[in-house]
């Protein structure tokens, strides 16, 4: 005979060993940000729910904001919480469903901050006609500063131009652009390239960032 505890235990070794991974599509509802930066929600269907829960790890990764009502897929695994037997799905990763991560997290960030004003066409200041000092902030080892340079050359070359190296790829690019914009901003210029080459939208994400759009 077995114990309520002993019984909770093999039903969690069973749910772990035989669903150890696994992808599950539903709309979040009931979500709670602990304060110990936990997330716990249930994801439910027309039919059936689920309690849910990713940890402050997975958690911190995530680009985009998640909301009650929002239809999302989940990357984890099944477990049990043995001392109340509680079923409940372990997420590693929350992608939202229909679109990418990523476009989903600039269309929140550009309207949180339209939001706040931050796209006025107020705040927008005329660019000089012919500008006497250009800064420009871009990587110093790119091949795209060598094209503008070339091309700035050729359509304006009474103009100085100042390079600010920065990082224009990665998750330390926006702090990096930051203190660029910042030498830039104190450099008299007339103008401010802040610029990179091509590049896929991950490559150029570090474009996006809140802090880096509130400080132009």
């Amino acid at each position: 005979m077995l114990s309520v505890s002993e019984l909770n235990e093999q039903a969690k070794t069973l749910l772990e060993t035989t669903f150890s991974y696994v992808e599950v599509e539903g709309e979040i509802s009931r979500l709670v940000r602990h304060g110990s930066g936990h997330w716990y929600f249930t994801l439910k269907d027309e039919k059936a729910a689920i309690s849910a829960v990713i940890y402050k790890f997975n958690a911190a990764k995530l680009k985009f904001d998640v909301a009650d009502g929002m239809k999302v897929a989940l990357y984890g695994k099944i477990s049990l919480y043995s001392p109340s037997g509680s079923y409940q799905f372990i997420a590693t990763l929350i992608r939202p469903s229909g679109e990418g991560e990523l476009e989903l997290a600039f269309k929140q960030l550009k309207a949180r901050l339209e939001s706040e004003g931050l796209f006025d066409i107020s705040r927008k200041k005329p660019l000089p006609k012919f500008p006497r000092k250009i800064a420009l902030i871009t990587s110093k080892t790119s091949a795209a500063l060598q094209d503008m340079l070339r091309i700035a050359s050729q359509r304006w070359a009474l103009a100085e131009i100042i390079v600010f190296d920065s990082l224009t790829q990665g998750e330390t690019a926006p702090a990096s652009l930051i203190r660029a914009l910042k030498r830039a901003g104190a450099s008299g210029a007339d103008a401010i390239v802040l610029a990179r080459g091509g590049g896929s939208r991950e490559d150029l994400w570090c474009f996006n960032d809140e802090n880096l759009a509130r400080e132009i």
